[in-house]
């Protein structure tokens, strides 16, 4: 059984160690700096993809995305090529809270990515913002909490609106709406600390992601879309986050005690934007084939390019409202978009939604010969590692990683066969490449509207009895972060778990006095779930697709 030790995780998703070690030398966040001062600190290893679908899971679970399933928020159904976007419903893993849980340990988990639908276990959650509306089935439990906040707090905000008011040119309105999403969470907090007592308070704010995003040019001055003018008026929203997130910690920590966690789950960089050439680099090499020959023509294209267009003028209420009522529209477009008109019987190689082989018997209409799929990813390697920036002239891929070499596990079969790492030192224009003999330039084949986007390492801060002070250390993982969890606050810690405690935060005496514990049961997996809640759900959406002429 556990002990009465408490746990305060909070986490910033996308959150940059060198911005906030910058702002806290200069002065800019005193409760950061106090934090490493006297607590321990450090860069966080992400997945190898970076991407919040793995790592969130990952840092719920203690599992690597080979073992949880998460690889990406796309997931194409196995025999077939058709996407879908992923929820909690996908990945398999018990989470810290389940696992304390069965232990005495009550938990609140609110608004945590990726855990919708939220579940019975010993405690509260809200979910993240990938629940549909604040009247899905799944949205709090118990089920009753969704009435709950909306009296005392008022009505749920999932996620800032940014993307659209930065494509119109409207910063203003864009931080106005991270600063109301993110004071909105702070109530919220505030009232569930008070009304309801538990041992581990997690909670997420997505506003420094959605800063990073959407916001990077104005404090890069070597991003190409710097300009001096905007950088004037509203550079300075990305340090407004930040202090908003120092004091916000601040306040929790004197609100709950006990041990603070602050951590992200992965850090912010330049948005290289390689991912948007990836379709004409593999079909200029030869490596993919559309069935127009040119893949600008076809009626999937046309939807692709409208549904890329909507993306960036659509708030996030209507998208969110899509998402619910018509989610196999919503897919339908995903898959015009990321797979459009492409020549199944010519292609070797896809990008869905990162590299992957077109394999005979796995893929539904496969062409690779198993015993070819090594030929064909280092044919695909050699013009990945050959790409250059047209402008710059700088390489535009750092490394490509083989999905058996940094996944383990029973999903790895179902994941991309490569990881692109992009190089964040240059914001491509275009990729020039040779191949045979002769060079290509690609074009992108949709609009990324981000400015910014996710880097390797993520960050982590920890403060309380036991840990050292003043302690700088770099080798944490996220999956570290679910066993660190469970020993904070007394539980045992599954033996099964890929993540492991990180003791070099600790005080030799404390660990000695507080000995980790160990639970002989392995991890417990659980069966993914349908595509929806229900089959009356399922048939509702289906009917209303048929009535606009979709099906």
């Amino acid at each position: 059984m556990s002990s009465d030790r408490k746990a305060l995780i909070l986490g910033l998703d996308g959150a940059s160690l060198e911005l906030i070690e910058n702002w806290a030398v200069q002065g800019e966040l005193p409760f950061f700096a106090d934090l490493m001062k006297n607590g321990g600190c450090g860069l966080l290893k992400s997945t190898p993809n970076y991407g919040s679908a793995s790592a969130w899971p990952s840092f719920h679970t203690g599992l690597n995305p080979g073992r949880h399933g998460m690889f990406d928020f796309l997931y194409r159904e196995p025999d077939s090529y058709k996407l879908r976007w992923m929820t909690k419903r996908y990945f398999s893993g018990k989470t810290f809270w389940q696992i304390a849980g069965e232990q005495g340990v009550k938990s609140a988990v609110i608004n945590l990515p990726v855990t919708y639908p939220a579940e019975e276990f010993n405690g509260i959650q809200i979910a993240g913002w990938m629940t549909p509306d604040t009247k899905a089935e799944g949205f709090t439990y118990p089920e009753e909490l969704a009435d709950e906040i909306r009296k005392n707090v008022g009505e749920h905000i999932f996620a800032p609106s940014v993307k659209a008011e930065v494509n119109r040119g409207d910063y203003e309105a864009a931080f106005k709406s991270l600063k109301k999403s993110f004071e909105y969470k702070l109530r919220l907090c505030r009232y569930l600390m008070k009304k309801y007592p538990v041992q581990i308070f997690a909670h997420a704010w997505i506003a420094t992601d959605q800063a990073g995003h959407y916001f990077w040019h104005l404090i890069d001055n070597q991003h190409p879309r710097y300009n001096i003018e905007l950088a004037k008026r509203f550079g300075d929203y990305i340090l407004k986050i930040y202090q908003m997130s120092d004091r916000a910690l601040k306040e929790l920590h004197e609100e709950f005690g006990g041990t603070l966690m602050v951590m992200s789950d992965h850090g912010h960089n330049r948005n290289s934007l390689g991912s948007t050439h990836m379709k004409s680099l593999l079909n200029q090499a030869g490596l993919m084939h559309y069935r127009n020959n040119e893949g600008k023509k076809g009626f999937n294209a046309v939807v692709g390019k409208t549904f890329d267009i909507l993306q960036g003028l659509l708030g996030r209420r209507i998208k969110r409202f899509l998402i619910a009522h018509f989610p196999q529209a919503v897919d339908f477009a995903l898959t015009s978009q990321n797979l459009a008109d492409i020549d199944w019987s010519r292609t070797k190689v896809y990008h869905s939604p990162a590299p992957s082989v077109n394999i005979k018997g796995r893929e539904p209409e496969g062409i690779v010969d198993p015993a070819e799929r090594e030929k064909a990813l280092c044919e695909a390697e050699k013009i990945f590692y050959s790409a250059k920036d047209t402008r710059t002239g700088k390489s535009a891929v750092l490394k490509v990683l083989r999905k058996e070499n940094v996944y383990h596990g029973q999903f790895v079969e179902g994941c991309p066969d490569l990881v692109i790492v992009w190089n964040q030192d240059v914001v491509l224009d275009r990729i020039e490449f040779e191949y045979q003999g002769k060079k290509y330039i690609t074009e992108p084949h949709y609009t990324d509207h981000r400015s910014g986007d996710h880097s390797p390492y993520g960050i982590f801060f920890l403060k309380g009895e036991g840990v050292k002070e003043g302690f700088r250390n770099d080798k944490a993982e996220i999956i570290d972060l679910c066993p660190t969890v469970l020993y904070l606050t007394g539980c045992e810690i599954p033996s099964g778990l890929d993540g492991k405690l990180p003791e070099q935060f600790f005080l030799p005496q404390w660990l000695k006095a507080n000995t980790p514990k160990y639970s002989k049961k392995d991890v417990e997996y659980e069966t993914a779930g349908p595509d929806y809640a229900t089959e009356e759900e399922k048939e509702a959406a289906e009917k209303r697709l048929k009535d606009l002429g979709y099906l």
